[in-house]
């Protein structure tokens, strides 16, 4: 990283520069994905992570608290790696029990993405757009702070239409259950 250059444009940026974040990105975002990739061994889940870092510490609330800019950067990106790689943990642990319990079978990868389509065209079709955005990085794994700083909206505002759509979407697909039923 070019040192020097990252810490006059991150001194800019907390004088009130906003224009110099952009900078900052440009020469941070590389070697944050190679970094990221290191852990992860995955292209866009490494972009995702380093530009979530380079997101988080643009919207801080006192940028000034931040002494030294690249050990932040590489912290922040660390954490989310560690994040990312729990919840597949977490996604695979949950996975093997199911299959263990014989409740869930394996199926051909066709299917599942045929599948995996047709959920959220139904999810889709009942959803407006706000709605559809707030699910789809819920489903992603994103908190409510992070939905809320991404969408411009209160972070209380995002739970209460997390719940309003978990409703929603629970009663329609009770309803389509049932009306597959025999």
């Amino acid at each position: 990283m070019r040192i020097a250059e990252l810490e006059h444009f991150w001194q800019k940026f907390i004088q009130g520069d906003q224009e110099a974040f952009g900078s900052i990105y440009e020469i941070s975002r590389p070697i944050l994905t190679f970094y990221c990739l290191g852990i992860l061994k995955e292209v866009h889940q490494a972009e995702n992570c380093a530009s979530e870092a380079l997101i988080k510490t643009y919207h801080l609330e006192d940028p000034g608290k931040v002494k030294d800019i690249e050990s932040w950067l590489f912290t922040v990106a660390r954490n989310l790696c560690i994040s990312h790689l729990r919840k597949v943990k977490r996604h695979q642990t949950a996975l093997k029990v199911l299959k263990e319990k014989e409740v869930v079978h394996e199926e051909p990868l066709i299917s599942q993405k045929f599948e995996e389509s047709s959920i959220e065209a139904f999810i889709a079709n009942i959803l407006d757009e706000e709605e559809e955005q707030i699910w789809k990085l819920h489903s992603e794994g994103y908190d409510n702070n992070e939905i809320a700083i991404r969408l411009g909206m209160n972070k209380k505002t995002v739970a209460n239409n997390k719940s309003k759509i978990r409703s929603l979407l629970k009663a329609r697909f009770k309803k389509y259950l049932k009306s597959r039923e025999y």
